[in-house]
């Protein structure tokens, strides 16, 4: 299993910009939430991630639940990658449970990936690799 380290990051991040939901067509919220991987990936670099935070605020204003998940998400890859592992478990707990209410399967699996990430730096090798298992069959699925 791959350990994240500081000089994995551009891998990671091109792993991101492949991962991460693309963002929707509809009106305002699409323009927010184009800026969740740009942010997504600008957290991990240790820029300011304010983009990501917005995204969030936007998207449960307007009561998009695919846009609040991907910013939870996204915000969930920055705490485990900045060292918050326990928030980052957090945020892609909670972005997991809106995915699996919506139909977006490729955010329930970058949401799954962000989870397995999370759970095997605390050692729970067997759940991780269940977590990277669904994320797996979802992106072959698409």
């Amino acid at each position: 299993m791959m350990m994240w380290s500081w000089s994995s990051a551009p891998r990671i991040e091109s792993l991101c910009a492949t991962a991460m939901p693309r963002a929707p067509t509809n009106g305002s919220s699409a323009a927010a939430l184009a800026g969740v991987r740009r942010a997504s990936l600008a957290r991990l670099r240790g820029a300011d991630g304010a983009l990501l935070d917005e995204a969030l605020v936007l998207a449960k204003a307007q009561g998009d639940h695919s846009g609040t998940a991907a910013a939870l998400t996204g915000l969930g890859y920055a705490a485990i990658f900045s060292g918050d592992v326990a928030r980052g478990t957090t945020l892609c707990e909670q972005s997991l449970t809106i995915y699996r209410t919506t139909a977006d399967r490729r955010g329930l699996a970058t949401a799954l990936v962000g989870l397995a990430a999370a759970v095997s730096h605390a050692g729970a090798f067997a759940e991780s690799e269940r977590f990277a298992s669904e994320a797996l069959d979802l992106f072959r699925a698409l």
